[in-house]
């Protein structure tokens, strides 16, 4: 069946990106329908259309031969294949008149069958005139050749510039006699010609003196020569060769031709690249077109990860944009799991961070100043309408917890948290959070749990909740499962689960950890048995529920704990690390296969799970399993949505409220 995007992308004539004229972003919807349902001819058809609009008839001739395999009969993929292969210059019109047969009625078939027949003639008329014009050629006459001599003329100056300037060497004789006995030249004036250039002052004077005395280099040896080829020969043997051009490449390795193209070996670097202002040199970026071509090289599988994994992560989308090609994704998808199975990439153990042991954040107020600082906050959002503070039985619109997350995420800077405040207050208005998290269905909520972090029903050492995420259980059936369901409710359901952990179990463990107040979590993220395809497929579903997290629920992630990382976990941090802010990058921590020792330090051994060297016997799929002070307090887990306040479980579902008083 074909997803989602595959739906939308049904029809060209209703694709709002086809409507609009983005044709670029109309063909990267077909190419992401194509990937989900390559049975269905509709999508290579569309983009077909689209790459049509653009000029770009060779592709657009490939997706209507890819819709004839399946459809051997479809008249529009014969129209736009004769459109594409028209614009390629071919005037055959052989799919039009096939396309007029299947569909005798269709005028647009008509038009192009007549188009064609305007284009041939028109292009016999060009022939036939060309012929007519082109004068008759007749042997032309031998030119004959004859050498005419070439004689310097010079006015006086000249002439008594140089009048006593002579050949006196007996060398330079013997070699002008050898040359009028070889017959090949003919002497008509030996006039020395001066490198430099002439002065009147009395330096010209020295120069040109030690010029004509110095001795001439040898030219040719005495041996007389018979033919052109002997000549020739004599000379090169008699010079050096001349460099005849090259190959100068930006990274500076050149490679030098010589005269008679002989191919020397890389020279070294002449020029330098420009390098920046530390002294590291600029890397001329990769294009698509160099890409494919050296990936398609029948590169061996450590060379093809090299060349990858050379590429900074940010530039991939610039190189890529919409125009990669389902053939190169499928290749290289097949590749990163061969990486995988053949432990090519980095260790597992590569250090993301400075540090492998997760800290504390240092908090950038002392208690006074955060009270302070509290305070003003107050008072700025009551003054903006914004917080209601406490009268009488009435509680505060929002409890000093929630407030400090905001501000502790702007580093303290109360009007930035202000804006922020706003901005998630208005956001809450806009999905109608409070009633959205009344009135969520009980046994929803629970199967939700199963595609998100839960809580394992403990706390660490400070007394923040301990949550697990192990992405291995979000299996093929589940991920299937989950694109099942509408994205609006997907999104609504990441709300829920949020306002279960900031009203129900924050606040319980705030309670038992009183004065101290817990409004963070800390998590253990797990990528046992992770494919490089699952993280790939789940990549919106984890960008969505961060980028809604850190907008709207700031500071709740204390520390994240990211264990039985595989070998390609670096490559894929570099692409999504831009997803989180800075604070929440600095809180993220490697801890590869033996996470034990590292969790110790902030868990106690008994609340860690078994499989990562604990002793709790807890699994991904199990309810949480609460430890004996929790369960003295509210007995066991609520179903459902339920909220924690003032000491008092409330479990909330539907219009029904039911209060449980603490004994």
């Amino acid at each position: 069946m074909a997803s989602e995007k595959a739906k939308i992308a049904k029809d060209e004539a209703s694709h709002p990106t086809f409507k609009s004229g983005d044709y670029p972003a109309a063909i990267g919807h077909y190419t992401s329908a194509i990937l989900a349902d390559a049975k269905d001819p509709t999508f290579a058809l569309n983009r077909a259309a689209a790459y049509l609009k653009l000029g770009k008839n060779e592709d657009a001739e490939r997706d209507c031969t890819a819709v004839l395999k399946l459809s051997p009969n479809n008249v529009k993929a014969l129209f736009r294949r004769g459109q594409a292969r028209t614009g390629l210059g071919s005037l055959d019109g052989a799919h039009f008149v096939r396309a007029s047969e299947l569909e005798p009625s269709n005028q647009s078939v008509k038009q192009e069958l007549t188009e064609v027949d305007r284009l041939v003639q028109r292009q016999k008329q060009k022939r036939s005139s060309a012929d007519t014009s082109r004068p008759a050629t007749t042997s032309a006459p031998a030119t004959r050749r004859r050498r005419v001599p070439i004689v310097i003329v010079e006015d006086n100056s000249s002439a008594l510039h140089h009048q006593d300037t002579k050949i006196t060497t007996q060398e330079d004789e013997k070699q002008l006699e050898d040359i009028r006995d070889n017959e090949f030249l003919q002497l008509l004036s030996s006039r020395p010609i001066s490198s430099s250039p002439r002065s009147d002052g009395p330096s010209s004077s020295i120069k040109e003196e030690q010029s004509t005395t110095a001795a001439p280099p040898a030219r040719t040896t005495s041996t007389k020569v018979q033919t052109f080829k002997d000549a020739k020969q004599s000379r090169d043997t008699a010079k050096p060769s001349r460099v005849g051009g090259g190959i100068f490449r930006s990274s500076g390795n050149h490679t030098i031709i010589t005269r008679n193209e002989e191919i020397l070996r890389p020279a070294p670097v002449i020029t330098s690249p420009p390098a920046t202002v530390d002294g590291t040199v600029h890397k001329a970026p990769m294009t698509l077109f160099n890409f494919t071509k050296m990936w398609e090289s029948n590169m061996k599988d450590e060379d093809r990860w090299n060349l990858f994994s050379g590429i900074p992560p940010l530039s991939l989308p610039k190189m890529f944009q919409a125009s990669l090609e389902p053939a190169l994704l499928s290749s290289m998808l097949q590749h990163f799991e061969r990486v995988i199975d053949q432990q090519i990439a980095v260790p597992s153990d590569m250090p993301i961070t400075e540090s492998h042991t997760p800290e504390r954040p240092v908090v950038a107020a002392t208690a006074d100043d955060e009270g302070q600082l509290l305070g003003s906050f107050k008072t700025r959002l009551s003054s903006a309408g914004l917080y209601q503070p406490a009268s009488g039985d009435t509680p505060a619109s929002h409890d000093d917890s929630t407030l400090l997350r905001f501000l502790r995420a702007r580093r303290y800077d109360v009007d930035n948290a202000q804006k922020q405040f706003s901005d998630a207050e208005a956001w809450r208005r806009q999905h109608n959070v409070d009633e959205l998290f009344r009135t969520f269905e009980t046994n929803e909520m629970e199967l939700s749990r199963r595609f998100y972090p839960r809580w394992t029903g403990r706390r660490d050492k400070a007394g923040l909740p301990v949550y697990v995420y192990r992405l291995a259980s979000l299996d093929a059936s589940l991920r299937k499962e989950l694109e099942s369901v509408p994205p609006e409710r997907r999104y609504q359901r990441i709300v829920v689960l949020h306002e279960a952990m900031t009203q129900f179990v924050l606040p319980l463990c705030s309670y038992l950890s009183a004065p101290t107040s817990i409004s963070s979590v800390t998590t253990i993220i797990d990528l046992e048995h992770v494919s490089l395809s699952a993280m790939w497929s789940l990549r919106n579903h984890l960008q969505v529920a961060s980028t809604m997290a850190t907008a709207n629920y700031p500071e709740t992630l204390n520390s994240i704990a990211i264990v039985n990382s595989p070998s390609f976990f670096p490559t894929i941090w570099n692409w999504i690390k831009s997803w989180f802010d800075e604070g929440t990058r600095n809180k993220i921590h490697i801890l590869g296969k033996d996470p034990g020792p590292t969790l110790r330090l902030l868990i106690d051994d008994k609340d860690i799970p078994q499989s990562y060297g604990g002793q709790l016997p807890w699994k991904f799929e199990d309810d949480p399993d609460l430890d004996d002070t929790i369960r003295a307090v509210i007995g066991e887990m609520p179903k459902g949505p339920a909220v924690f306040v003032d000491g008092v479980l409330k479990s909330v579902s539907g219009h029904r409220h039911e209060n449980i008083s603490i004994n």
